[in-house]
C-alpha cells in the first residue's frame, strides 16, 4: 500500500464522516423517526425540506469550517427531539441545519483534493476516500440498528442514540 501524507489521509476521514452521515442521516434514521411524530402528515415532507436546505446551500455556501461545525452540531441536534415532545418542526430545523452543513462542507471537501496530493495520485486518493468512507459509515450504522433493534424499533429512543453515533463513528 502506497504511504499516505497527513492531509491526503485527513482528506479520507472526511469521506469517512460524508458517508456515514449520508447512509444513516439522511436515508435510514431520520425518515423513521420523522414518521413517529403524531403530527406529521405525509413522509414525503421530508424531500421537502431537503430541498430547501439544498436550496440553502447554493445561497450561501462562504466557509468550510462554519458548514462542518454547523453539520456537526444540528445533527447532534436532532437526538434531543423526541417525537413525545410534538415538535416535527424543531426536528426539520435540524435537519435542514445538518444537511446544510453536509452539503456546504462537501463542496469545499471535493475542492480540497487538488491541494491534498499531486494529479499522478489524485484517482487513488479519491478511491481510497470513497472506499474507506463506504466501509467506515457500516461500522457505526451497524451499531445503531443493533441498538434500534435492542431497544425497540418503534421507540424514538434508539434513533436519537444512532444520531450521535454517526457523530463519533464517522471521522471524529
Amino acid at each position: 500500500m502506497m504511504k499516505l501524507s497527513r492531509e491526503e489521509k485527513s482528506w479520507i476521514l472526511v469521506d469517512c464522516g460524508n458517508s456515514a452521515y449520508s447512509m444513516a442521516v439522511t436515508t435510514a434514521l431520520l425518515p423513521i423517526m420523522f414518521g413517529m411524530f403524531d403530527n406529521v402528515r405525509y413522509s414525503m415532507d421530508l424531500g421537502y425540506f431537503n430541498s430547501i436546505a439544498s436550496i440553502l446551500v447554493a445561497v450561501l455556501s462562504p466557509f468550510f469550517v462554519f458548514f462542518t461545525c454547523l453539520g456537526v452540531l444540528a445533527t447532534a441536534s436532532l437526538a434531543f427531539i423526541p417525537p413525545s415532545s410534538g415538535q416535527w418542526q424543531l426536528l426539520i430545523l435540524f435537519f435542514i441545519l445538518s444537511a446544510i452543513g453536509f452539503a456546504g462542507s462537501n463542496i469545499f471537501y471535493d475542492a480540497f483534493i487538488v491541494d491534498v496530493t499531486s494529479d499522478e495520485r489524485m484517482d487513488k486518493i479519491s478511491s481510497l476516500g470513497f472506499a474507506f468512507g463506504y466501509i467506515s459509515s457500516v461500522i457505526p450504522f451497524g451499531i445503531s440498528l443493533v441498538l434500534i433493534f435492542l431497544m425497540g424499533m418503534d421507540k424514538s429512543i434508539g434513533y436519537q442514540i444512532g444520531f450521535i453515533i454517526q457523530l463519533y463513528g464517522g471521522d471524529s
